[in-house]
């Protein structure tokens, strides 16, 4: 699933939410004649499916919560807030991503800190 358009920091409303729909991706493109990486997933944001550029804080702030490969975060709910950024030298408006407390199960990790298999396979 590649899904729609990509959702902007000036589409969200304070508190909203998405539920991502498959694993980020690495995909190339060009800003200001520069190619770049850019850490892309889909989301489905008020019913409609939509594509977000994850920034290094949204990842930092997904990982712990749901586990270090993208594929784990399938069908958890993140909460989208807008924030200001520095790119080139120029304020931007991003969005950061973050876990929901209480909508998604923990990650469970053993005593060196490893991820556990729910299945305990």
């Amino acid at each position: 699933r590649g899904g729609g358009q990509y959702l902007k920091a000036a589409d969200l409303q304070p508190g909203d939410t998405a539920e991502i729909v498959n694993e980020a991706k690495w995909e190339e493109s060009t800003y200001n004649g520069q190619v770049r990486n850019q850490y892309i997933v889909t989301v489905k944001y008020k019913d409609e499916e939509r594509r977000l550029k994850l920034t290094m804080a949204s990842c930092n702030e997904l990982a712990p919560a749901y586990g270090d490969d993208s594929v784990e975060w399938v069908g958890k709910v993140i909460k989208l807030e807008p924030i200001k950024v520095m790119v080139g030298g120029n304020v931007k408006l991003s969005i950061l991503a973050t876990p929901v407390p209480g909508m998604n199960p923990p990650i469970q990790r053993d005593a060196d800190g490893n991820e556990m298999p729910w299945d305990n396979e």
